[in-house]
Formats: structure tokens, sequence, C-alpha cells
């Protein structure tokens, strides 16, 4: 099997990989290849890209990945599973799918209409990757007036010695009318360096609700290119979390579209790094339609060397009157040699809303760190103590019970080394 490096991922002969036609997804595909060779790979003269160096980050050779022939994979869960192998869907190993839940691989007869319309590909060919390269690809259509849990779990890495692989995951999730649906999606990885571009489009019709949390604590010494794009309408509700900690790279790219009335989008993260690793956060809010509101906190923890990006983003359109929109970013700095770069922005174009954002950071508080090691707390867990407040305002908000609290539990040991 041929490797490459980053340099080679807009290599066409890495595309020649792919069989194209004139059927409609190879279409796509062929356009989407066009695509990412003409931006090429981002570098920091580009606004959205400015504090990232790729190839510092990702120098080592990859392999372009392939679903296994023969996996020794379990699942154990009591809800729908749907199970992705070096991102690819496994029909195999995805178990207890829902009766309300239909799964349909993405090809030239299921493709929904409005696939690849609700991703944002200005100056990221990583998007135009995945969608060229994406292979057993799935819709996921939850049936509108049900209540749906899904569990979506990744396998990356055939075995702890695993060649780094490419990995290109693809989902289309539409949330019927009047469903409400908890989605949570996590990652089991074998190996290290495997580059993971992943790619989620979420339509959400009138009056349902989606909770999706992201739980991005298990990557390690991997790359993630991880993009959300949803499109919410009229009374419809979508959240997410995403909650990082201990990971090499990341790129988070969240953009959500208020497109009819009175629909609502939640943006929440939960950052923690260490060492030299490197966490980038992008969101876009569009405020398309009137009496719409959005909410957005990330709060982030930073240690040694590590560095944190966020560039938050909300537009409000001419139409958008009555918008209510809120956006935050806290951060604590636990070393003079970390490093945060944020950019909290409002383009406002309509003349009756309530929009506010800001950013702060700072150290612990001294007083309060004072104050618990005056009634005998230890100091190091009164750091912790006063790490985990700092981010319960996150945690707390995930719906699922045994996920906040394991994450809670991965969080503790995750600051106690700190």
């Amino acid at each position: 099997m041929n490797t490459y490096l980053l340099s080679d991922l807009l290599n066409s002969s890495l595309f020649s990989a792919e069989k194209l036609s004139d059927k409609p997804l190879s279409t796509i595909k062929q356009s989407a290849q066009k695509s990412a060779i003409k931006k090429g790979i981002p570098n920091p003269t580009k606004e959205d890209w400015k504090y990232i160096n790729l190839y510092k980050h990702i120098h080592t050779s990859f392999q372009l990945a392939e679903l296994p022939l023969h996996n020794t994979m379990k699942v154990d869960s009591k809800i729908s599973a749907i199970v992705f192998l070096n991102g690819h869907y496994s029909s195999t190993l995805s178990k207890n799918i829902n009766k309300n839940v239909d799964i349909e691989v993405l090809d030239d007869i299921s493709l929904p209409e409005s696939f690849n319309t609700l991703v944002n590909t200005k100056d990221n060919p990583f998007v135009d990757i995945n969608t060229s390269l994406f292979n057993h690809g799935i819709h996921v259509n939850c049936h509108p007036g049900e209540d749906i849990s899904i569990q979506i779990h990744h396998f990356i890495g055939n075995s702890h010695d695993s060649q780094p692989l490419l990995c290109n995951p693809r989902l289309f999730i539409s949330v019927q009318e009047n469903a409400k649906v908890e989605l949570l999606e996590s990652y089991t990885i074998h190996g290290k360096h495997h580059i993971i571009n992943e790619i989620i489009e979420l339509d959400v019709h009138p009056n349902s609700s989606i909770d999706y949390t992201v739980n991005q604590t298990s990557l390690e010494e991997n790359y993630l290119f991880y993009g959300h794009y949803s499109t919410i309408k009229t009374k419809a509700i979508s959240t997410i979390h995403i909650v990082n900690a201990g990971t090499a790279f990341t790129r988070n790219e969240i953009n959500a579209s208020l497109v009819e009335q009175h629909a609502e989008a939640n943006i929440y993260g939960a950052i923690l790094t260490k060492k030299n690793e490197f966490i980038d956060n992008h969101t876009v809010v569009n405020h398309i339609a009137p009496h719409c509101e959005s909410n957005e906190l990330f709060k982030h923890i930073l240690h040694d060397e590590s560095t944190i990006v966020f560039n938050g983003k909300i537009f409000v359109f001419k139409d958008a009157q009555k918008t209510n929109a809120y956006q935050s970013n806290k951060s604590l700095l636990l070393s003079d040699n970390a490093t945060l770069n944020t950019k909290p922005q409002l383009e406002i174009f309509a003349d009756d809303v309530k929009c506010s954002h800001g950013a702060t950071s700072g150290a612990l508080d001294s007083d309060q760190l004072f104050y618990l090691i005056s009634r005998g707390i230890p100091e190091n867990i009164a750091k912790t103590l006063l790490m985990k407040a700092f981010m319960n305002e996150i945690i707390d908000d995930i719906p699922n019970e045994d996920l906040k609290e394991s994450i809670d539990v991965l969080i503790s040991h995750y600051l106690t080394r700190l």
C-alpha cells in the first residue's frame, strides 16, 4: 500500500485511488478533488489558519485507510451503536439499531437531497478531501416524533503498532419533525499519528431537538480534523458539547445555520491541554431567519507549552431581526509558556437584535486558593477543585448521566496530573 506525507495530501495520485465515473456521487467527488487541489494545504497566510503550521504538527507518513477484512473489536452498548472502522461504516459491528432509525450507505441512489450543501469549504481543503475520499459513509435518518439515543464509535488502527492512517468518516444525519435525539460520539485508537478527517452534516427539522456530545478525550498522539455543520429549522434546537483533553492536534470547525424562525443553536466546549498539545476551535453561527437564539460558551485550561486557538463568529443577516445571540470563552492559563489566541467576532446587519460576546483569561484565583488551603485542603487538591468548578458549567449541561460521570472522572484524573 502506498504511503504519503502531508505534502502529498492534495496530490492527484492520492485521489486516483478512487475510481470515478459520471454518476452523482462521483461527480461530487470529482468537484471536491478539484476544489481541494486549488486551495492547497492551508498556511498561516490564511486568516482562519494564521496560528497553525500544519507541517510542524503533522510530519509522519500515512496510508489511505481501508476497511479491515478481519477485526476483533467488541462493542458494548445498550443503545443503538453505529460503528466505524478506520473511517468506514461497519454494519457487522453496529448493533441494537433502533427501529426508528434508518441507516443507508451514501451512494448514488441514497444521497440525501442536501448532501454536501451544509458544509463550509472556504479555505478548508480538508472538507473537500473528506468528500473526495470517503468510503462507506452513511445517512442516519431519525424518524419523526420519536425519542432516540445513538452512540457513534470510531475504531482507528488495526493494532498498537499500526501504520499511521488517513481516515475519512462521513455522516449525514437527519432529525425529522418532533423527534428528540441524544447522540454520543467517541473514539478508540490503536497506534499513533493517525489523521482522522471527519465530516458531519446535520439537518434538524422543525420542532425537533438533538443533543450531540463529542468525546475527544482519548485521541492521544493523533491528529483530528473535525467538521460539524448543521442547518436548524423552525422551533428546532441543536446543542453540541465538545470535550477535548489529551490530543496532539485537533482542529474543530463547528458551523450552525438558523434558517427558519424560532430556531436555537447551542455550542459548548470544555478544552484541556498540556505538554505541547495544540487545539484549534473555529465556530460560526449564521442567524439567517428572525426570532432565533444562539448560546456559545467555551472554557479552556492550558498548561505547559500547549496552545489553544478560539475563533468564534456570529453573523446576523439583514432579515434576522429579534436575534438573541450570546458568545463567551473563558480560559485558565496555568503556565507562563502556554499560548492562547482568542478572537470573538460579531457581524450584525440587522438593527433589532440582542447580541454579546466576550473573552476572559487569567490564572487561578489566589484568594479562593488561599481560602481552601487555609481550611486544611492540600494545595494540589485545592487547585483541582477550583479547576473542576471552572469546568462544571460545561460538564453539568451534558444530558447523559453515564457519560457525564465518565467525563468528570477523566477530567479529575487529567487535572491531578497537571
